[in-house]
């Protein structure tokens, strides 16, 4: 038994304001004279620690418990990305890209080709109908570069 913090601490083999803060925390035990039960108070701080019980007041001093936690769920979400790479509900963004890329070039590639085959099925229609379709399919397409023009579409069509 002591009667004060400091020869707590010293006992405890901590500093003064760990006692201090075992104080505030009301892990001290004490004895009917007023005194503080060493051994007690010992055991329990032992039994805080072991519940996690000892989160510190200032939320930017991260404590173990904290910092475990933290790293379990971090290796909890980089192993669901794992899994879902695997059953491929995850692609690479490179492979996207050149899967996007290829369809973009097969999309303008089949719209430039419409005046041609109208021109092959309808060849008594007049040349320069064939010119204003595909003067009318390329303005379309330098349209759709401008991602501004696709944004504000979008937005009216909502």
């Amino acid at each position: 038994m002591v009667s004060s913090l400091a020869k707590l601490a010293a006992l405890a083999g901590v500093s003064k304001s760990t006692a201090h803060r075992w104080s505030c925390r009301g892990l001290l035990v004490r004895t009917p004279s007023g005194g503080i039960d060493v051994a007690a108070t010992l055991a329990k701080v032992e039994a805080a620690r072991d519940r996690g019980a000892m989160l510190t007041h200032d939320p930017d001093i991260p404590n173990l418990a904290r910092l475990k936690a933290r790293v379990l769920e971090e290796r909890a979400r980089l192993l669901e990305i794992e899994r879902r790479r695997k059953e491929q509900e995850l692609v690479p963004a490179e492979e996207v890209e050149r899967w996007l890329a290829a369809m973009i070039i097969a999309f303008r590639t089949k719209v430039l080709s419409i005046s041609q085959r109208l021109r092959q099925r309808f060849p008594e229609l007049p040349m320069a109908l064939f010119e204003h379709v595909d003067h009318l399919h390329r303005e379309a397409l330098e349209e759709l570069k401008d991602p501004e023009l696709v944004r504000a579409e979008l937005v009216t069509d909502a």
